[in-house]
């Protein structure tokens, strides 16, 4: 699937897959008869994908997630196959960390965070 993913993206853009050992590729299945349930599913579906990047980092691993071009084309679609009926939500970018990189200082959370009476 990685090598018709490439060449659905060409050669410009065809590097950047190679950018982590794995990727994963994240969808919701969208029936397209309750439009409520579709944008929940949509919704839960973009949870569930960052739960995948959570869990990635709890293990150690580095991940990012991005919607490249060549997955909001039909031969893009095709090479991984994504049905019409599931809307696209990414590729999840996961490996080794290439350096190690302290996180960001932060604010207390008592200066953003407001609890409602």
């Amino acid at each position: 699937a990685l090598e018709r993913l490439k060449e659905a993206a060409g050669p410009e853009s065809a590097p950047k897959l190679d950018r982590a050992p794995t990727l994963v590729v994240a969808s919701a299945t969208q029936l397209g008869d309750d439009p409520i349930r579709d944008d929940e599913d949509l919704h839960a579906a973009a949870a569930a994908t960052y739960i995948v990047l959570l869990a990635a980092h709890a293990k150690g691993l580095a991940g990012y997630w991005r919607t490249p071009e060549v997955l909001r084309t039909d031969e893009g679609r095709a090479a991984v196959g994504i049905p019409p009926d599931e809307k696209v939500l990414g590729l999840v970018y996961l490996g080794h960390p290439c350096q190690d990189k302290a996180p960001p200082e932060r604010a207390p959370s008592e200066e953003y965070v407001t609890y409602l009476p």
